[in-house]
């Protein structure tokens, strides 16, 4: 079609401006994401990029504007361009027919915008939850950007660091933000899905945290998997499999950690001064 043409049809709104320059989407269709993040990727020659990429791997939505990693100098209408000097160095795939850089790589470049170091722990522990990246691939990415003299490199040394002396993974993002929130009190940090043997080696239970030092386990209830009856009353077994090997276990709900959390703290903290350290643990 002509210019005269294109232009014709602009404004009389048979067509309506998309993310990129030069592409259009009939103004009869209503908006979708997904097309405007293809017309951005294909305009820039490059792939979508941090909270763009991110709901191609199933977290999150797509933002109102398109981000894309791209070298090219100009970054057109509707786009949030992230300048990158050699995208061959990206590892990159695609989803759904768009470009787009990988889940680990859009874990790590969105880390910049999170709030916390916590923010970002939980997104990468959904990621691997989900199967969309491994630790080892996202630790492969942070040797193509390194922490130093980039946005957000603050959060991803402790959230390095906090991975290499507790490298469990989480069953859920409550668990995480609980670890957080006693650190945050004064408490010190407890091991993540700590496994309780006894002294042949065999599993006792899986706890969600623990201070083994002080045989004191945390068991985090919610509704959707522990307030029914057979789950409540393999919990009480298994608190009682933990109590034969000295184990004291605390329970809290999400209710209570959300609305009265000075007294969840107070509790584990008084569990812990009337509970010397064990040495090692059964």
């Amino acid at each position: 079609m002509s210019a005269a043409q294109v232009d014709r049809r602009l404004r009389r709104r048979q067509w309506l401006p998309l993310a990129a320059r030069g592409w259009y989407v009939l103004a009869a269709h209503a908006e979708n994401p997904l097309a405007a993040l293809t017309a951005a990727t294909r305009s820039l020659a490059g792939p979508a990029w941090a909270d763009s990429a991110l709901p191609l791997f199933g977290m999150g939505d797509h933002p109102h504007i398109p981000m894309v990693a791209s070298d090219r100098d100009h970054s057109g209408p509707g786009i949030q361009r992230v300048h990158v000097t050699r995208l061959d160095d990206l590892p990159r795939t695609t989803v759904d027919g768009i470009d787009t850089v990988t889940a680990a790589v859009a874990v790590v470049s969105s880390g910049r915008w999170l709030r916390s170091e916590t923010d970002l722990q939980v997104l990468i522990d959904r990621a691997i939850r989900s199967g969309t990246t491994t630790w080892r691939e996202v630790e492969q990415v942070l040797t193509i950007f390194p922490c130093r003299g980039r946005a957000g490199s603050t959060k991803m040394r402790i959230v390095l660091a906090d991975r290499r002396s507790d490298p469990a993974l989480p069953l859920s993002d409550w668990g995480r933000r609980f670890v957080a929130g006693l650190a945050d009190s004064a408490l010190p940090r407890p091991r993540l899905e700590y496994r309780v043997v006894d002294k042949t080696g065999r599993l006792i239970a899986q706890v969600d945290a623990a201070y083994p030092e002080h045989r004191y386990a945390i068991e985090l209830d919610s509704h959707a998997y522990h307030i029914n009856p057979e789950a409540f009353e393999l919990d009480r077994r298994r608190d009682g499999d933990l109590a034969q090997v000295g184990w004291l276990v605390r329970r809290f709900t999400w209710q209570q950690w959300n609305k009265l959390r000075p007294w969840v703290v107070a509790t584990i903290r008084a569990d812990l001064e009337a509970r010397p350290g064990h040495g090692q643990t059964p």
